[in-house]
């Protein structure tokens, strides 16, 4: 099993005529979750999330406060049932979806 964390700073999008017009992107941290399971000789099951936080993708002009737009990507979740001989893949099945929770 793997729990991972990234992080990345602000940094610029595009330049405005004047300073307060600079587009950034927003510092924003999120977190995925890996795992998988050998069962069976040369069968394995992997299962992956994406963005376990639901961290939004923000962009601002001038000042952090100054929020211009934000994008939400939701959790994404990835199944694979793969079979191998010799380390060389023989078949794979794969189930990903969006899961949308009601608010």
């Amino acid at each position: 099993m793997r729990l991972s964390a990234y992080s990345t700073s602000a940094d610029l999008f595009s330049i405005g005529s004047q300073k307060c017009g600079d587009v950034y992107n927003a510092t924003r941290t999120s977190m995925d979750f890996g795992s998988s399971y050998a069962f069976i000789e040369h069968w394995a099951v992997y299962f992956n999330v994406k963005n376990l936080t639901n961290t939004p993708h923000k962009f601002y002009q001038g000042t952090s406060e100054r929020v211009i737009q934000r994008e939400f990507y939701e959790q994404t979740y990835l199944l694979v049932c793969a079979s191998t001989i010799n380390r060389r893949l023989l078949c794979k099945s794969a189930v990903s979806s969006i899961v949308r929770w009601p608010s």
